[in-house]
């Protein structure tokens, strides 16, 4: 059985891509799908890079808070890409970790 979505977004005038996923087959999945297209383009979103000690839990798709002390603010993202570096440095090795974080961009 085929079920189509269609994902309206705004006040209901500006259609979304059409969702085309072989693997909804039933109402209640099509709805959270529905959802969950809602959800992440819900706002507009620019990607940050950001350098921190190791971190070797982190998972693509993750929520991530940082505070930025110069601005005085914080704010919460999405790990979009992960990378970690290894350095040396004479007789020490320093472990360090780059996110990609989509942070949604403030109205």
């Amino acid at each position: 059985m085929a079920i189509d979505l269609f994902v309206q977004r705004g006040a209901g005038d500006l259609p979304g891509d059409d969702v085309i996923d072989p693997l909804v087959t039933s109402i209640p999945v099509a709805l959270a799908r529905g959802r969950n297209e809602l959800d992440a383009r819900a706002h507009a979103k620019h990607e940050v890079e950001l350098e921190a000690v190791y971190r070797g839990g982190l998972r693509i798709g993750e929520l991530v808070r940082d505070t930025d002390l110069q601005a005085l603010e914080t704010w919460t993202g999405e790990v979009s890409g992960i990378t970690h570096q290894i350095r040396r440095a004479g007789d020490s090795v320093q472990l360090s970790t780059t996110l990609r974080i989509e942070r949604p961009i403030a109205a």
